[in-house]
């Protein structure tokens, strides 16, 4: 499992303040998959924790919480809890919370709950808002540490 200090600009600037916009418990989650930047990886990622995209991942992602960073380019198909975007993303996206920030770029099919967009994010694509969001049953993650996995396909 890997840690790291780094964390999303709002993440440090809201502590307390703006947590409610993210699902309760999304701070449990440790990165337990770092992608660093001038890496490239073509298959699948499925983790119970944090995956971090610095670099360029093309595949299918599965996890609670999925960030991808400024330098971070994913084209994929994705089914997450929370998805924070300052980077690239071009696919397909199932995810309760979508927050893109002001250097995002997204141009996928998205199916989200809650959607928070900053001012300068790019947006193409289309955006569906279920009346009901039922989880899906690759959404259900570990409750403990001992639970937790990661697998890479590809």
């Amino acid at each position: 499992m890997l840690r790291i200090n780094k964390t999303p600009k709002i993440w440090r600037k809201n502590k307390g303040r703006g947590d409610h916009l993210f699902p309760p418990g999304w701070q449990n989650y440790p990165v337990d998959f770092l992608l660093p930047e001038k890496s490239r990886l073509e298959g699948g990622v499925t983790s119970n924790n944090t995956v971090r995209i610095e670099g360029d991942l093309r595949g299918k992602i599965i996890c609670p919480v999925l960030i991808v960073s400024v330098s971070g380019k994913v084209m994929a198909e994705v089914e997450t809890g929370l998805l924070y975007l300052e980077g690239s993303f071009k696919g397909i996206a199932r995810t309760n919370f979508l927050y893109l920030s002001p250097t995002a770029h997204l141009e996928a099919d998205v199916w989200v709950n809650s959607l928070y967009v900053e001012e300068g994010a790019r947006v193409k694509g289309h955006t569906f808002v279920p009346w009901s969001f039922e989880q899906s049953n690759l959404l259900t993650f570990a409750k403990n540490k001992r639970e937790a996995k990661l697998e890479i396909n590809g």
